[in-house]
């Protein structure tokens, strides 16, 4: 048994067993390379980006070259900053209670940055080292490196607690390479960084309410019970596990999802067009819109998710066009702190 709840541990944890940390310094890409065990390299040529063009993108698609050449593709990369490319200070705040630091920085950052900056610090030697970036810069960055397919999950200073020279460039490759195998500050892309893939579990879990969806065309009258106590008995199994919180939290979702849908459809046993509806959505739901809650009246389905962007929430209605004789309409959208967007859309067909 515990031979087992390991496997399914290790199919939801992400995978460190390959990390890049890398530095340019305007002129030069440093590398360290770790697997087994650090490799550090020096890319002998000179790298020039031109003006005209995004500085992000340029690096990035600079960077999947090197990274594509090397096999190193599937890496986890780190980006050290030059100290000039973000807003640091070091200062010590032993006037300051620990509980407050925090709440300090922020407003620190909030001052140079803007609202919403993201920001990060740690403790050297009693003193406090703290970087922020602007939102739209620490955007952009994610934006040209997921655009080049590398898994961007480390943008940070390394610490000027000492004197560098242009020799130790290699030194910041392999301080942000540990940032990420470590999982510590300083780190603008923190959230980033998670033992578990939350990616897996959300394919799982939508694959899980496809799958029972699809049922449903061959038996209106299924045991909905069954697939409820299937997924009872996993949560009950995982609670067990403090380090499976996050598993327990998504199949949480799942039954109250799955009770909504069961109360729908033993009120319409005769509407099969809205039987029709509920097992679509299932099938044609992305990776880029996720479906908080389905409510029903006798005359429309209301939706209710979070999408990445706007982009996404379109090609979604597209989707939904394309697959229901109904009317499909965008009822309201609102944005999150996160950059992501609520939506409501409703589904209006005829009451039989």
């Amino acid at each position: 048994m515990n031979k087992y709840l390991e496997r399914i541990k290790n199919f939801f944890r992400e995978d460190f067993s390959e990390v890049t940390g890398i530095y340019y310094d305007g002129f030069k890409i440093y590398l360290a390379h770790r697997t087994k065990k650090f490799e550090t390299e020096t890319i002998g040529w000179e790298l020039y980006l031109d003006s005209e063009n995004s500085y992000q993108e340029q690096l990035a698609e600079k960077i999947f070259m090197v990274l594509n050449q090397r096999g190193w593709q599937k890496s986890k990369v780190g980006l050290c900053l030059r100290e000039g490319d973000a807003i640091t200070f070091r200062q010590n705040f032993e006037n300051v209670p620990e509980n407050e630091i925090d709440s300090a920085v922020k407003t620190w950052a909030t001052s140079q940055a803007g609202k919403n900056a993201p920001y990060t610090f740690t403790e050297i030697d009693g003193e406090i080292w703290a970087e922020t970036l602007s939102k739209t810069v620490v955007k952009e960055y994610i934006s040209a490196w997921k655009k080049n397919s590398i898994n961007l999950c480390a943008l940070t200073v390394m610490p000027d607690f000492s004197e560098k020279d242009s020799s130790d460039n290699l030194d910041r490759a392999v301080f942000v390479a540990k940032i990420i195998l470590e999982k510590k500050s300083p780190n603008l892309l923190a959230e980033k960084i998670s033992d578990w893939n939350v990616k897996k579990i959300s394919l799982t879990a939508a694959a899980v309410i496809f799958f029972i969806l699809s049922g449903f065309c061959g038996k209106i009258f299924f045991d909905y019970k069954v697939a409820e106590n299937e997924l009872d008995a996993a949560k009950k199994f995982l609670s067990a596990e403090s380090e499976t919180l996050v598993l327990k939290k998504s199949l949480d979702a799942d039954v109250a999802e799955m009770k909504e849908i069961n109360s729908l459809l033993f009120g319409q046993r005769e509407n099969f067009s809205k039987l029709n509806v509920l097992i679509k959505l299932g099938k044609i739901s992305g990776g880029a819109v996720h479906l908080k809650k389905i409510n029903a009246t006798e005359n429309f389905v209301q939706l209710e998710g979070l999408a990445e962007n706007s982009g996404a929430i379109e090609k979604y209605l597209s989707r939904l066009k394309n697959s229901f004789a109904a009317d499909v309409k965008l009822e309201n959208t609102s944005a999150t702190d996160g950059g992501e967007i609520n939506f409501i859309v409703r589904l209006f067909f005829e009451s039989k």
